[in-house]
């Protein structure tokens, strides 16, 4: 652990010598300035005889030690330059980053962001893994360090490496954002080693959009009932409504007689308008919104009295899917196909505008900033582009 000691240094014409505290941390020494300043009566061969410049440094080298001590073990694996910067911080925080970790989980959940929260999760769980304690100071969060943190990954797949570390980076510069106070200068958290160490790039996916023959092969088909027939009349439904997510299906909200409603959840908590959405009700969604009726009539369909939460309606379509895409032969077919298969169409098929595709998919269109915030939403334009999809299947004979 670090020790601190009061020295005498250097001197001027005018006999004053500058005080420090020498910090010696893992055999290494740094003099830390105090601001104070000795005349020659004051001190003697380095040493401080003044009772007043005593009391001064020691109520000093007091905070230092209790910065330090707040640290903890973990301090042994800093150099000095970090455990410096820890014991002249004007700033006392948590400089654990797991801490900060397990805060920034914590506020997921209250904010009900429980599929981020799932991720995330298993990222910070990685990181605990990867350095094999509950504790991580942003000092240890070096070049190296992190550097080693991705390589790690490597051996936990190719996905993990990018979704875990980008993760990690994130909640880092968050709490960097948090913590270093640009109006005053103060930066307890200065590197940022993300800045240098980055993941590979992400490969593009085969994309999963579907052809519309496809999609009329998932509406006709015959199930075997069950989970399958679930995963059927789900897809078609978020087909029928442009690709709406399940975690929205879920929760999905009569706005009046003909139009249904829903915050995307997935950035609802993160934009200005809620990511809200307004749709019109197709007739071909109609058979199946009346099949899944909410019994009680607090959503529109029936699910959250079936499932205690989205991510378990979530499951049970996915292992649906599986069968169905079996059955059809259509390999690796997913839920989230109906939402690629919809923008395709619409956008190669149907000539919509990429601005209303992306509006229709409930994304927040790029570089327009604060000029749509001039603009009243009309949601009828989606509600058009939608009617041209599906009338896309009908003139092609499915």
């Amino acid at each position: 652990m670090p020790s601190f000691r009061a020295v005498v240094l250097g001197g001027k014409r005018n006999g004053e010598h500058k005080v420090y505290i020498r910090l010696t941390h893992n055999r290494r020494t740094r003099h830390l300035p105090t601001g104070l300043v000795a005349m020659p009566g004051d001190f003697r061969g380095g040493e401080l005889t003044n009772g007043l410049l005593i009391d001064k440094t020691n109520e000093q080298m007091k905070r230092m030690r209790e910065r330090c001590n707040s640290v903890g073990s973990s301090l042994l694996n800093l150099d000095v330059e970090a455990v410096a910067r820890i014991a002249t911080s004007g700033h006392d925080f948590d400089r654990d980053f797991l801490n900060y970790c397990g805060a920034h989980l914590e506020r997921l959940l209250r904010e009900g962001r429980t599929g981020t929260h799932s991720t995330d999760r298993s990222a910070v769980n990685s990181l605990r893994r990867f350095v094999g304690r509950d504790t991580l100071m942003y000092d240890e969060m070096t070049v190296p360090l992190v550097r080693e943190y991705l390589e790690w990954l490597a051996g936990c797949g190719p996905r993990a490496q990018r979704q875990y570390f980008s993760t990690i980076a994130t909640i880092y510069r968050r709490a960097r954002r948090e913590f270093n106070d640009t109006a005053d200068g103060s930066v307890p958290i200065p590197r940022d080693p993300f800045s240098v160490v980055r993941a590979p790039a992400q490969t593009r996916n085969r994309k999963r959009a579907l052809p519309a023959a496809d999609v009329a092969r998932i509406r006709d088909c015959e199930t075997g009932g069950g989970l399958e027939e679930l995963a059927r009349d789900m897809f078609m439904l978020s087909f029928y409504l442009v690709g709406i997510n399940a975690a929205d299906l879920y929760e999905l909200r009569w706005s009046d007689d003909t139009h249904v409603e829903y915050n995307r959840r997935k950035t609802r908590t993160r934009r200005a308008d809620g990511a809200y959405m307004r749709l019109l009700v197709p007739e071909e969604a109609k058979p199946l919104l009346a099949k899944y009726a909410d019994r009680h009539g607090e959503t529109v369909l029936d699910f959250r009295n079936r499932y205690a939460e989205s991510k378990y309606f979530k499951n049970a379509i996915g292992k649906g899917m599986k069968a169905l895409g079996e059955r059809l032969g259509i390999q690796g077919l997913t839920y989230y196909a109906a939402r690629h298969t919809w923008a395709t169409l619409a956008a190669n098929d149907c000539g919509v505008d990429i601005y209303t595709v992306e509006k229709a998919l409930c994304h927040k269109p790029p570089g327009l900033g604060m000029t749509e915030t001039y603009i009243r939403p009309d949601y009828s334009r989606v509600d058009n582009a939608n009617r041209l999809v599906l009338d896309r299947l009908e003139e092609e004979g499915l």
